[in-house]
Formats: C-alpha cells, sequence, structure tokens
C-alpha cells in the first residue's frame, strides 16, 4: 500500500549529512578548504547557490570569531588548553570517586547515593569533557548549576565531596573568563557581555549540511565521472582530522 503524505517524515539536511564536530576555528579551516575545492570549476546552479551560501555564512562565523577572540583578549590557546585540562581532570575526579562509592556493597547507602549522583551528574558519562570549548563550558555550567542547588550539593558534601566542588568551581571560573563567558555559579562576579560563538557555527553547519548534500545529489550511479568531482569537491571534508583547536575527538555531530 502506498502510504499517504502525511504518513511519511521528509528527512532534512540534518537527517542525511553527519558532520565532525568543530569548534570556530575548525570550521573556518574546513570551510575554507571546500570553497578552495570548488573554485574554477564548473557546477551545476543548484551546487553554486549552495557554495554561495556556504562562503556568506563562513564570511559571518569568521566576524563572530574574531569578535569572541577579541572578547578574551587574545588568551594564548597552550593557556585555554591547560585550563580545559585542569576542568576535565577535575570533573572526572568527581565522576571516578562517585564511582568508587557505587562499587561498595548495594546495603549501604553510600553506594545507593553514589551511583544515584552519577546518574544525576553523568547522564552521558564523560563525553561532554570531549565537546569543543564553549560548549563544554555549557554542560559544566549545567551541572555545576544542580550542585549549587541545596539538595544536589548536600548530597555530595555529606558523602565528604566538598574539596571536589571547591575546585570545580575554581576551574570552571577560570575556563569561562578565558573564554569570555560568564557563569550562573559565580553571580558576585560582575556578567561579561559576549556574543555567542553558536549562531553562527548553526547557520554555518545548516549552510555545510546543505552544501554536502546537494554535492552527494550531484553522483550518478552510471556517470562515474560526477563521483569523482564530488568527492573532490567534498574531500576536505572528508578527510578532517582532529588537532587540539579543532575536532576535540569521538563526535559525529557538530552539536
Amino acid at each position: 500500500m502506498i502510504p499517504r503524505l502525511a504518513d511519511t517524515t521528509i528527512a532534512s539536511a540534518e537527517d542525511l549529512i553527519q558532520l565532525p564536530r568543530f569548534d570556530a576555528g575548525g570550521a573556518v579551516a574546513v570551510g575554507d578548504q571546500l570553497l578552495a575545492a570548488a573554485a574554477s570549476r564548473e557546477l551545476p546552479r543548484s551546487i553554486v547557490r549552495a557554495r554561495d551560501a556556504l562562503e556568506e555564512e563562513l564570511g559571518a562565523l569568521r566576524i563572530a570569531a574574531a569578535a569572541r577572540s577579541k572578547a578574551m583578549g587574545g588568551a594564548d590557546p597552550s593557556v585555554l588548553a591547560g585550563a580545559d585540562a585542569v576542568l576535565d581532570g577535575c570533573w572526572s575526579a568527581l565522576f571516578d570517586w562517585l564511582t568508587g562509592f557505587s562499587k561498595l556493597p548495594e546495603t549501604m547507602p553510600q553506594s545507593r547515593e553514589g551511583y544515584a549522583l552519577l546518574a544525576e551528574l553523568y547522564p552521558d558519562g564523560l563525553s561532554f569533557i570531549l565537546l569543543p570549548y564553549e560548549l563544554e563550558w555549557s554542560q559544566s555550567e549545567l551541572r555545576l548549576d544542580l550542585i549549587a542547588e541545596m539538595e544536589t550539593g548536600d548530597r555530595l558534601r555529606a558523602l565528604g565531596g566538598q574539596p571536589f566542588i571547591d575546585a570545580l568551581v575554581d576551574s570552571h571560573r577560570l575556563y569561562g573568563s578565558l573564554l569570555g563567558l560568564s557563569s550562573h555559579a559565580n553571580p558576585a562576579e560582575p556578567p561579561v557581555v559576549v556574543s555567542s560563538l553558536r549562531p553562527a557555527l548553526e547557520r554555518f553547519a545548516s549552510a555545510l549540511r546543505n552544501y554536502a548534500l546537494k554535492v552527494t545529489a550531484l553522483v550518478e550511479i552510471e556517470e562515474p565521472a560526477t563521483a569523482a568531482l564530488a568527492k573532490a569537491l567534498l574531500e576536505p571534508l572528508l578527510s578532517w582530522k582532529s588537532s587540539t583547536l579543532g575536532l576535540r575527538a569521538g563526535e559525529t555531530t557538530l552539536y
């Protein structure tokens, strides 16, 4: 039976095209490489329009990234990477500590509490510490907001977790200051107003997915030349490798 239109779901570019997880620097690098790969080629009109849209969003992303860099005061990448490693270590330490409690005999209340707190603070394990800097900070902020709530924070302290909380608050504050982001967990600090890169990254990602989809649609099974052209156009994306300021490892989507 042929399904009615109302019963069908039309897949979007977001559903069909998965991207590596970029930060702004990685996105700009890949965008530049893709535009270079498309330069001086005769392309179908649909791909030209998608390429032009990608170029426009890349320009907007470049401007947003420059504004963020200025707001950060030109923070040394090595200093930022070091602050990221410290915050990662603090969240990993708390995870390991709670995991130790969870492995005690189930009859012990500390075991049940450790297991419960792990589920609340680490629903996806430690995967969030692999996110690009700004997104990792947002996930850290959400968890610190949860700890700041009386019940969760008190439960951690009852197990002896105050040193972990102190270390997390301090490392999160430093990380946010280097990124030019303000923390709800530190209301005494004056708010830092910095336009987020996320909207620009999202628009770039949408344009990139649309471009990749248009290029992929170019391929005709019986015409090998179309597959070769598509591969050449998308090679920078297909061969993208992780770097300390680009892909943070192990992720398959931008957000």
